[in-house]
């Protein structure tokens, strides 16, 4: 059934990406998280972009020149996001197995890898409808996910600079949310 209130506009205040070390636990409902969580900070406006690809086997017959069976072989979900800020989160994720160091001047190195490593975490994705009287907010949690792709950096004078991710889920993926329209049937 239609229902204009299940319309959603995600983008709120509190809309965030969230990053731990691989074997943080993973939060069970919609509490605020542990220090172990950490945000790469503002995202741009095009928000979270979820991607789903399937793999799928199609058994074509003689009799009829047709798909007698088909076989959906695997199932890829991937998250892109851009961040707009430069910070320590996003050095982490653009350079993994980096090291970094502070000095007492306040002038910070970042020893960069050359050669990318697998660099696995835990992801949270939080956003929230605002647009509606009862706030709306949706959680998924990734048990593994890892940085799969990395977009062009560019500094200039002429816009902010963008680091934009593409992050493959690569253990369970959940959502947990207050939104009514998602409840089943007790």
């Amino acid at each position: 059934m239609k229902n204009e209130a299940n319309i959603r506009y995600y983008g709120g205040d509190d809309d965030a990406v969230y990053v731990a070390p691989l074997g943080t636990p993973l939060p069970v409902g919609l509490e605020e998280l542990p220090a172990a969580y950490v945000s790469p900070g503002f995202l741009d406006e095009s928000g979270l972009e979820d991607t789903v690809t399937e793999t799928v086997n199609e058994t074509k017959v003689h009799q009829g020149g047709r798909t007698a069976k088909t076989k959906i072989n695997r199932e890829k979900l991937e998250k892109k996001f851009v961040c707009t800020e430069e910070n320590a989160v996003v050095a982490g994720l653009m350079h993994p197995g980096s090291t970094a160091s502070t000095s007492v001047e306040g002038v910070t190195t970042r020893k960069n890898i050359q050669k990318t490593k697998s660099d696995p975490h835990v992801w949270v994705f939080d956003n929230y409808d605002e647009s509606v009287a009862d706030l709306i907010h949706r959680r998924e949690i990734w048990s593994r996910g890892e940085v799969t792709a990395r977009g062009a950096v560019g500094r200039t004078a002429s816009g902010a600079t963008l680091h934009e991710f593409t992050v493959t889920c690569t253990g369970t993926a959940d959502t947990v949310t207050n939104d009514p329209a998602a409840a089943v049937a007790a």
